[in-house]
Parts: C-alpha cells; structure tokens; sequence
C-alpha cells in the first residue's frame, strides 16, 4: 500500500466520521432546541397561568380593600355620629351645671346681702354703748 492511498482511505474514513458525527450532532442540536421549544412553550404557559392566578387574586385584594374602605368610612360616619351625640349631651350637661352655678351665686349673693346688712346692724348696736346698755339694762317683760 501506498502512502497515496492509505491517505486517501484515512480521508474517506474520517470524512465519513465526519459526516457521521456532524449528523449526530446535528440530530442532538435539532433534539435539544425541540426540547428547549418546549420547555419554553412550557414555563410561558406556567407562567401565563401564574399571571392569570396572581391578578385574579390582586382583583379579589382590591375588592376585600375597597371593602374594607367602606366599612371604615360606614364606621367612621357611626364614630361620628356617637360623639355629635356624646358632644351635645355634654353641653347640655354644661349649661345645667353652669345655670345652677349661676343661681347658686345668686343665693350666696342673696345671703352675703344680708349678712352684710344684719352685721351692720350689729355693729351699729355694739358701736352705740348707750343702746347696748338700755338693751342690757331693760327690765324683763312679764307676759
């Protein structure tokens, strides 16, 4: 054999290796991009249906919100309502304390009135010695 020939038979082996293993990667190539096309088709169909759960689940928070909003605006109102109440019981609880303040200054005004005049009696009595003795020294009436 020939070197010629042996090199030509080694070529046409490795070219037919070649081949062979050009077929055989292109087959994996041609598998893995068929199975990646899948997964692909795959994790976007989860993740549709991930989307699709997660804003049904945000529309039901924003309803439980919008619900929650309402009972504390309905609450609120009713809290209001409560102390309008409480508010005006407590003024009118006011304007009777302070009505019997006024007439209880009135009557001590009254009495310091009168006080004032039976004391200035009084002290007239004592300041005026000649009545003070007549007083004293006044015979005792027999019924």
């Amino acid at each position: 054999m020939r070197v010629i020939d042996l090199k030509q038979d080694m070529d046409a082996r490795f070219s037919d290796l070649q081949q062979d293993v050009d077929a055989r990667f292109s087959d994996l190539q041609q598998d893995v991009d068929a199975r990646f096309s899948d997964l692909k088709q795959d994790v976007g169909a989860r993740f549709n249906d991930l989307k699709q759960d997660m804003d049904s689940r945000f529309v039901q928070v924003d309803q439980r919100f919008l619900e929650m909003d309402a009972r504390i605006a309905n609450e609120g109102a009713t809290t209001r309502r409560h102390f309008d109440i409480v508010a005006e019981q407590l003024r009118a609880d006011v304007a009777l304390v302070l009505a019997a303040q006024v007439g209880m200054n009135e009557r001590l005004d009254r009495h310091i009135a009168e006080s004032r005049s039976e004391h200035a009696t009084f002290v007239r009595a004592l300041d005026n010695h000649e009545v003070r003795l007549i007083v004293l020294e006044r015979p005792e009436r027999k019924p």
